[in-house]
């Protein structure tokens, strides 16, 4: 589904074209996109003290900062891998049985 439409703008910014197509790659390496990760990126800075870390210099995530954001990120995702795992799972184990009855 397209994240565009009603209720959103296009965000727009420069910056350093190999450092954009390093993380585009990346982004599409683990599974997603640019705009997925920078929606979860900015909902991070918002909901944690790593906002006022990173403008200070430095990196330092508190530990229920980063329990909160493991959480919002399992009750997204959990459920898709493990809907997928179990179906292939389940697939292998009958196409096992099945072959093991012949």
């Amino acid at each position: 589904m397209s994240n565009t439409g009603k209720n959103k703008i296009l965000a727009t910014f420069n910056c350093d074209p190999e450092l954009w197509q390093a993380f585009k790659i990346k982004c599409r390496n683990n599974g997603s996109n640019a705009t997925a990760i920078l929606l979860e990126l900015m909902e991070l800075y918002i909901d944690t003290d790593v906002g006022e870390t990173l403008e200070k210099g430095a990196l330092s995530v508190r530990q229920k900062d980063i329990e909160n954001h493991v959480n919002r990120y399992l009750d997204k995702y959990l459920y898709v891998y493990l809907e997928k795992y179990l179906e292939i799972c389940l697939e292998e184990k009958i196409e096992k049985f099945l072959s093991d009855r012949k």
